[in-house]
C-alpha cells in the first residue's frame, strides 16, 4: 500500500510537473508563431486633400473606387470632381479598407480591397465622412487612419419637354386650347418636390404655377414658358407657341391720314435753312381690329426719302424728316392672326425758299482817263480804283441755299448780274471766278447799279 501510494503520488507529481513545463514551453511558442511584427500598418497615412465632391449622375448614381496608394482613389469620369491622393502604406501587402465614420471609431466596412468601389445615391446627398486605413493582420482598430469626407452633388437641372408648337384656327376671336402639359422630370427630386411656373406672353398674357393642362388663347402667336427648381435649386426652362388664327382673316380698319390732299398726296415746303421737311403731325394713322387689341404697323418709304421702320402705333412716321422731292409712303398693318389691310399715299416737299445774295459794298472809282471816261474790271485780285481798275474780287458777291451747296451756288454756272443806269449790260459768273464775264467790263461815268 505504501508503495503504491508513493508510486502513484510520484507519477501524480512526475506527470503533473511535465505536463506544467510543457504547456510552459508551448505558450510562448504558440504566441510567437502568431506574431508578425510589420502586420500593424503604423504609419502615418497623408492625403492630397481631405474632400472632394461627386455629382450624381441622370440615373441619381455615382461610383468611388478605392485606388492604389500611388494614383490615390481612381473615379469614373462621370462622376467626380477631385482626387484624393494616398501615401503608401507602411505593412506589408495591406488590403485597402474604407469604413463609414462614426464619431471617433470606424463605421460600417463600405470598401475592402483596390478594387472596391463606394455606390452613391440620392439618399446620401451632402457630405459623407468616412476612415482610410491599411490593414494587414485583420483587426482595422489598430491602424492609423485617414478621415476624408465625400460631397455627394445634384447639380443637374431638371428635364422639362414641352410640347410642340401648335397652330389651330377658331371661328371666333378665341380658342381652348388643350394638350399643354409639360413633362418634366429629375434625377433625385421627387414630382411633388419640384417647383414648376409658367409664363404666356403675346396675343395671351398670363403667369401662375403648376402643369397646365388646358385654357383658352386668344387669336395670334402667344408664347408659353414653362420653369422648373428640383429640391437642390437646380433650373431647367422650354417653351412653345400657341398660334391661333382666324377662320376667316378679317384685316384691320382705318383710313388714310386725312391731312392728304385730293390724290392721296401731302404736299408741303422745306423747313427753313434745310433741304427736308420735318413732319411731326398729321400723317399718322390709326387702324382698330375685330379681335386683336394690339396692332402691329410697318412703315416703308421710298423714292426721295428712304426710311423704313414698325411699331405698335401709326405715329411711327411723326419725326420723319423728308427729303425734297416725292416719296413714296407705304403703312402695311397686320393683327394677330393673320389679317393685314395697307395705307400708301405721297409725301411731296417743295423747295420754295429763295437764296439769299449778299453783294459787296458801294464802289467809287475815277475813270482811268480823259479819253476813255469809264472805269475797267480787270483780271486782278487787287483794285486800283484812282486809276479807273476795278480788280474783279471787288464785284464779288457770296450766296447762301437751304438745297443747293454753298460753292455751286456762288459758281460762273449759277450766276447772273446784270446793270443798270449809267452802265447797262448783262453777264454770267461771280467776280471772284477767273472765268466770270465781268474781266474787261467797263462802267460809264456815273451811277451804275449792279444787280445779281
Amino acid at each position: 500500500m505504501l508503495t503504491k501510494t508513493r508510486f502513484t503520488s510520484f507519477y501524480s507529481f512526475s506527470t503533473n510537473y511535465v505536463l506544467k513545463r510543457f504547456l510552459y514551453l508551448l505558450i510562448p511558442l504558440f504566441l510567437l508563431s502568431n506574431v508578425d511584427v510589420n502586420a500593424q500598418c503604423t504609419g502615418v497615412i497623408t492625403g492630397q486633400t481631405g474632400s472632394m465632391n461627386v455629382s450624381l449622375n441622370a440615373l441619381g448614381t455615382a461610383t468611388v473606387q478605392v485606388g492604389t496608394h500611388v494614383a490615390g482613389f481612381g473615379f469614373p469620369a462621370n462622376s467626380i470632381t477631385g482626387t484624393i491622393g494616398i501615401s503608401a502604406p507602411t505593412c506589408v501587402t495591406p488590403t485597402y479598407q474604407v469604413y463609414e465614420k462614426n464619431g471617433a471609431n470606424l463605421g460600417p466596412l463600405v470598401a475592402n480591397g483596390s478594387a472596391a468601389t463606394i455606390a452613391f445615391n440620392c439618399s446620401d446627398l451632402g457630405a459623407n465622412t468616412y476612415y482610410f486605413l491599411y490593414d494587414n493582420n485583420g483587426s482595422p482598430l489598430d491602424d492609423n487612419k485617414f478621415e476624408f469626407t465625400i460631397n455627394i452633388i445634384d447639380d443637374l437641372p431638371p428635364t422639362v419637354t414641352c410640347p410642340a408648337n401648335k397652330v389651330l384656327t377658331s371661328p371666333t376671336c378665341n380658342l381652348s386650347v388643350s394638350g399643354l402639359g409639360a413633362t418634366i422630370t429629375d434625377n433625385c427630386s421627387a414630382p411633388a418636390s419640384i417647383t414648376t411656373t409658367y409664363t404666356i406672353t403675346g396675343s395671351t398674357v398670363a403667369s401662375g404655377s403648376g402643369n397646365l393642362t388646358s385654357r383658352t388663347f386668344n387669336t395670334g402667336l402667344s408664347t408659353v414658358t414653362y420653369t422648373s427648381i428640383d429640391a437642390e435649386g437646380n433650373q431647367q426652362s422650354c417653351s412653345f407657341t400657341v398660334k391661333v388664327n382666324e377662320l376667316v382673316p378679317v384685316g384691320p380698319t382705318g383710313t388714310c391720314p386725312p391731312a392728304l390732299a385730293v390724290g392721296g398726296i401731302y404736299s408741303t415746303s422745306t423747313d427753313p435753312n434745310s433741304c427736308a421737311k420735318v413732319i411731326n403731325s398729321g400723317l399718322a394713322i390709326s387702324y382698330t381690329d375685330n379681335c386683336s387689341p394690339s396692332l402691329t404697323y410697318t412703315l416703308s418709304i421710298t423714292g426721295a426719302t428712304t426710311f423704313g421702320t414698325s411699331g405698335n402705333s401709326g405715329n411711327i412716321i411723326n419725326g420723319v424728316s423728308f427729303l425734297r422731292g416725292t416719296s413714296n409712303v407705304s403703312f402695311t398693318v397686320s393683327d394677330n392672326a393673320g389679317g393685314i389691310s395697307t395705307c400708301t399715299f405721297q409725301v411731296v416737299v417743295a423747295d420754295n425758299i429763295p437764296p439769299t445774295v449778299t453783294c459787296p459794298g458801294n464802289l467809287v472809282v475815277n475813270a482811268k482817263n480823259f479819253n476813255t471816261c469809264n472805269a475797267l474790271v480787270v483780271n486782278s485780285g487787287g483794285s486800283n480804283f484812282p486809276a479807273g481798275d476795278i480788280g474783279r474780287d471787288a464785284l464779288a458777291h457770296n450766296s447762301f441755299d437751304n438745297c443747293i451747296a454753298t460753292n455751286t451756288l456762288n459758281n460762273n454756272s449759277n450766276t447772273t448780274w446784270t446793270l443798270s443806269g449809267a452802265t447797262t449790260g448783262s453777264g454770267t459768273g461771280n467776280g471772284s471766278f477767273a472765268g466770270s464775264t465781268w474781266v474787261g467790263s467797263t462802267f460809264n461815268i456815273g451811277t451804275t447799279i449792279v444787280t445779281y
